[in-house]
């Protein structure tokens, strides 16, 4: 299991993990002392739960929230408070649990028995259409940093991504988002079965294709639901054609 302790004093997250391995050894434990971190570890990290104070040195743990609740399959979420009134918030942010601090060891307890029973009737019910490992929630919405935040983009809404001075270029059918990121490293997480590069530049989504045309030297032109146009090269073209049915 896949832990991430979201506080920004320190003593409290070791306080934390260390009663947790008390209760379980063998988790994996990740910390963050502000949102900022806590969102760029759930890009990294197929986190399961996450342990979040709600008062942070100058934030607030519901920008966390809201990042979390724009996930296909979120992980398990605990406030880790020291005020009373976020336990009726708790439940209505749809979190799994919470507890106060200081720390209880029994109360513990009780919310990781709670986790590992959700964990198990989740896992039941994905082993129909489970095709690939834990980071297959991935494959329907792409997280993208968008300035001091990140948002969780579906899949089927990227049309195009493309290059551009070492960042890529992701457009959606609204707007346009750039991330510090290589086209390969961006290709992994796009599905395969609906996306495909079709230039060294250049990956589209498939189902997105409105127009191809014949282009200069034997290439294609496509022309996106959006308005892009994009140009297949040699290299990739006979991928392109068997995907399309092309002579």
């Amino acid at each position: 299991m896949k832990i991430l302790l979201v506080d920004d004093e320190q003593l409290a997250r070791q306080e934390l993990s260390y009663l947790l391995t008390e209760i379980k050894s063998g988790n994996d434990y990740f910390e963050a002392s502000h949102i900022k971190a806590a969102q760029q570890m759930l890009l990294k990290e197929a986190i399961d739960v996450i342990f979040l104070d709600m008062h942070l040195q100058n934030e607030s743990g519901m920008e966390l929230m809201e990042t979390v609740t724009q996930m296909k399959e979120p992980p398990f979420v605990v406030f880790a408070t020291a005020y009373d009134d976020f336990a009726v918030r708790a439940f209505e942010l749809d979190a799994t649990d919470y507890i106060l601090k200081p720390f209880d060891l029994e109360r513990l307890q009780k919310v990781m028995s709670k986790i590992e029973a959700r964990m198990s009737h989740r896992s039941v019910q994905n082993v129909p259409d489970k095709k690939s490992d834990a980071s297959s929630r991935d494959k329907r919405y792409l997280p993208i940093e968008d300035e001091d935040r990140i948002v969780m983009v579906a899949m089927n809404d990227v049309y195009v991504v493309t290059t551009d001075e070492g960042e890529v270029i992701i457009q959606t059918h609204d707007k346009e988002y750039r991330m510090r990121e290589s086209l390969k490293a961006m290709k992994e997480k796009l599905p395969e079965e609906n996306f495909m590069q079709v230039h060294r530049a250049y990956i589209i989504n498939l189902n997105e294709v409105e127009e191809i045309q014949p282009w200069f030297n034997r290439n294609y032109q496509v022309t996106m639901n959006n308005g892009s146009k994009v140009i297949v090269s040699r290299s990739y073209m006979q991928a392109f054609k068997a995907v399309f049915g092309l002579s």
